[in-house]
């Protein structure tokens, strides 16, 4: 059956096209993005097969015929799946559209931010009358690397992962699409022997358009490692829609220093450079302007390096000014051309070159069951944002306040993550707090696996030493209905297995 609009309904509640031309008597109005069988959010996502709701309008006084229309574009990222469609009942004047009028899929390589160029052209009686072209954007995620931090505060602080330490290995990833990507995990691996990942799974939050987050993992080095040698890590990026994200990195002893050199003439550094001096054998590298008025140097240097700058004099030091900075940002030195011999060292401290910004996240967040309900409280800075998500998908916004009650849920595993919105691109990394709800659960299950055993005596047990056990149902393992749960209730546990 062809496509019209005597029947079915139009959407008019989003306006997609933008930057329209149009020629002839029909003329473009707008175009609804239906993505009903992909993520709902209507707009152009790479990979999506999407319905075109499409409004045409008769700019003339007269009444004008069926008009067969056909839609396509030049895109090597569309494939037309549907591109013909048949408007009927254009009275003078009249908009006319037809719901689903045009379907087309969006390649997985779609570059987001990027207009998609369409046309329209429409036949009435067989004879071109109009033709229209349009514009829709593309939307997406794209991820890219950060960098790492290491924080080895436990050990020797060095900014190093030696042999033998454990370390927090901060990984950094950032947004620079125009869609968010949803709730992402982060998953860390090596095929390096030596390094054991102590938590290799961590949540990330939502990973806003524009935005820079982090989480954070622990890691051990063996003491048989050999120092400062390059370790291979992986990280997996998994969102709540399942697109994934890979990144390989290696932990290593060294850093990027950045060089950015400047004359203030414009026509170079006239026979003057900077000299840079490495303590560990490294040869010595000779920096300057040839033509114009700036340069930029990166190097590579090894942590713990003594670093030494000497000055070649030119005809006109004083046009000449140059800025070290660590490739994170951190300046270390700046100045201009007028030294002698060896004017300024320092000791390369990698830990300083990611640019981190650890932000102070929420702690000791709580979650206490009542009946089906979870009272969660937190400990946190005064005056901010916390964005909670449960089971990873975001539940609320909770403005200046340090507590929330989640209601009317279900038995099963519930698992929290609080983080804070300082601005509109600095957020802490999210805290994490996971509960067994079983309001039904029989007393003195306090494992819920649904029988009363000497296995709920041991998880008894073990809440009462603050091993944590999981899952723990305090409902069921509160047996005498006190409010708390104490040896009391590993009695009143016993009494039941053994009165079965």
């Amino acid at each position: 059956t062809q496509k019209n609009n005597i029947t079915g309904s139009c959407r008019i509640d989003a306006m997609a096209a933008v930057d329209v031309i149009t020629t002839g008597p029909v003329k473009f109005h707008y175009a609804y993005i239906d993505d009903s069988e992909g993520n709902n959010d209507h707009q152009l996502n790479p990979g999506e097969t999407v319905s075109l709701n499409v409004y045409l309008y008769n700019s003339t006084n007269n009444t004008l015929g069926d008009a067969t229309v056909t839609l396509s574009s030049n895109s090597e990222f569309v494939t037309m799946i549907d591109s013909v469609a048949v408007f009927s009942g254009f009275g003078p004047g009249d908009t006319v559209c037809v719901n689903h009028a045009f379907t087309i899929e969006i390649s997985e390589d779609a570059i987001p931010t990027r207009n998609i160029n369409f046309a329209v052209e429409a036949e009435i009686e067989g004879q071109s009358l109009s033709k229209t072209s349009f514009k829709l954007m593309t939307y997406g995620s794209t991820i890219s690397f950060g960098g790492i931090a290491i924080d080895d505060s436990e050990g020797n602080g060095n900014g190093i992962l030696d042999p033998g330490e454990t370390a927090d290995i901060y990984v950094y990833v950032a947004n620079s699409g125009n869609r968010t990507a949803p709730s992402v995990y982060g998953t860390l691996s090596t095929t390096d022997e030596n390094l054991t990942i102590n938590t290799n799974n961590r949540f990330f939050g939502n990973l806003f358009a524009g935005v820079t987050r982090y989480a954070h993992y622990s890691v051990t080095l063996s003491a048989d490692a050999t120092p400062n040698e390059a370790i291979p890590v992986s990280i997996e990026l998994l969102d709540r829609e399942e697109k994934t994200y890979n990144f390989d990195f290696s932990i290593v002893a060294s850093c990027n220093v950045v060089f950015d050199l400047h004359d203030s003439y414009g026509d170079g550094w006239n026979g003057a450079a900077l000299i840079v001096n490495f303590d560990d054998g490294t040869p010595s590298q000779m920096m300057t302007i040839a033509s114009g008025n700036s340069a930029t140097y990166t190097l590579e240097i090894n942590t713990g390096t003594t670093v030494s700058l000497t000055w070649q004099s030119g005809s006109w030091d004083s046009e000449c000014s140059f800025t070290i900075s660590y490739e994170g940002g951190e300046q270390i030195y700046s100045g201009y051309g007028t030294h002698s011999g060896v004017f300024f060292s320092w000791v390369n401290d990698c830990s300083a070159s990611s640019g981190a910004q650890i932000l102070e996240p929420p702690t000791e967040m709580t979650l206490t069951p009542i009946t089906n309900d979870i009272d969660i409280t937190w400990e946190g800075p005064e005056n901010v944002t916390y964005l909670l998500y449960r089971n990873g998908q975001f539940l609320a916004n909770i403005l200046f306040d340090h507590v929330y009650t989640d209601y009317d849920l279900e038995n099963g595993e519930y698992c929290y993550y609080l983080e804070i919105r300082y601005d509109a691109s600095s957020y802490s990394e999210p805290l994490e707090e996971c509960l067994f709800l079983a309001y039904q659960a029989l007393p003195g299950d306090a494992n819920s696996d649904n029988l009363v055993n000497v296995n709920d005596v041991q998880t008894v047990v073990a809440y009462l030493f603050e091993h944590n056990p999981y899952p723990f149902v305090f409902y069921a393992a509160d047996v005498n209905e006190d409010g708390e749960v104490n040896v009391l209730d590993i009695f009143a546990i016993i009494n039941i297995i053994y009165n079965k």
